[in-house]
């Protein structure tokens, strides 16, 4: 496997932080994405170190992708020189954050004195989010005292660590703090902006800020507005448009409510969800979110949770079925003939009426 190589490019021969780098690049960083930096600054002093990106997810007890997304940040800062092989991550160089001089080239970082080896993974790295342009600042002070004395304000914080399940760095603070003190997003915008991104799995601050900044150029002033207007539509929801056969537009706002629903409340994975779609379709025709909510809100009572759930159901209502219209003929042939019996009885099967009766509502 293809090594990654660590080298320091600067001229001290210890793990040195600068001032420049503490004033000037530490307090906007995250604190995972700095303890992260600062390790593998020291690596280059401590060639012994295997490193690769599951040996640095194991040291911080955080995933692949969040070691890359920390790279990507400092990439983007400057502060870090990557070098790839095709989808593989083979090099990490420090340039000189104090130095006038232009960053070394690929060469330079490929041939660099100080070097630690480690085994690659053969993974993609994850793009880095796009930068704003727009400053999103707040000082210590008024972070504080927000803090401190904004019932309001520690309720969003409350929700916003609980949704992101962890503790919230200065980055978080000062932009979920920013959205509110100073663009004036309400509470359950704010919430809804830390939910819809968390949704998407995208829980680092710096996809919280681009989203948050796009929606207030919007002029998205409330969660009606966020989910019907923007332009980061989730996936899933064109999923259940196209099983029910919609096509050539966006979802509405009801239909969006209902797909949230059936995901986080009811807790279903997309597959059973478009299951339940094409049931609709094929027992009413048409395209009922309605007969769709009737569907999963059973499965839910029978406590269904999978595609084998959905086939053992299937199986214990035939079973049913059938004991039922053999009791039936049974019945029939032990009863006493006399004139009362000598009409032909029907024999309804209330299961199918209920299904009609559903056509019919809906």
């Amino acid at each position: 496997m293809q090594a990654i190589q660590v080298s320091d490019h600067r001229t001290a021969d210890v793990t040195l932080l600068s001032d420049r780098f503490i004033e000037k690049a530490m307090p906007g960083a995250n604190g995972d994405f700095l303890k992260i930096y600062i390790y593998l600054l020291s690596s280059c002093h401590h060639p012994e170190r295997e490193l690769s990106l599951s040996s640095i997810a194991d040291v911080f007890a955080c995933t692949e992708k969040d070691v890359l997304r920390a790279l990507s940040y400092w990439e983007k800062e400057g502060l870090l020189l990557l070098s790839r092989s095709g989808s593989s991550l083979t090099g990490i160089a420090f340039p000189d954050f104090d130095a006038a001089s232009p960053a070394p080239t690929q060469d330079a970082v490929l041939s660099g004195e100080k070097v630690t080896s480690a085994a690659v993974l053969q993974e993609p790295s994850e793009a880095a989010e796009p930068a704003e342009s727009a400053s999103v600042s707040l000082s210590s002070e008024r972070i504080h005292s927000l803090k401190e004395t904004d019932a309001e304000a520690q309720q969003i914080l409350y929700v916003a660590e609980t949704y992101l399940n962890r503790p919230l760095s200065r980055s978080d603070l000062e932009c979920i703090l920013y959205f509110y003190d100073t663009l004036h997003m309400s509470a359950d915008l704010l919430e809804y902006l830390i939910e819809y991104c968390v949704m998407h799995q995208k829980t680092s601050i710096h996809y919280i800020r681009k989203v948050g900044l796009e929606w207030h150029r919007s002029g998205f002033t409330t969660v009606k507005e966020a989910r019907e207007g923007s332009s980061l539509i989730r996936k899933e929801y064109y999923s259940v448009l196209n099983a029910l056969g919609i096509s050539g537009r966006k979802p509405v706002s009801a239909e969006i409510e209902a797909v949230d629903r059936w995901m986080n409340e009811y807790g279903f994975e997309l597959p059973l969800i478009l299951e339940a779609c094409r049931r609709t379709v094929a027992n009413t025709g048409g395209s009922s979110f309605a007969y769709t909510e009737g569907i999963l809100s059973n499965w839910k009572k029978q406590n269904v949770h999978s595609m084998e759930d959905v086939q053992s159901e299937d199986n214990r209502y035939l079973t049913e079925k059938k004991k039922k219209a053999s009791a039936k003929r049974e019945s029939g042939r032990t009863a006493s003939p006399n004139r009362f019996h000598n009409f032909h009885q029907r024999d309804y099967d209330y299961d199918e009426l209920e299904k009609e009766l559903l056509k019919k509502q809906w």
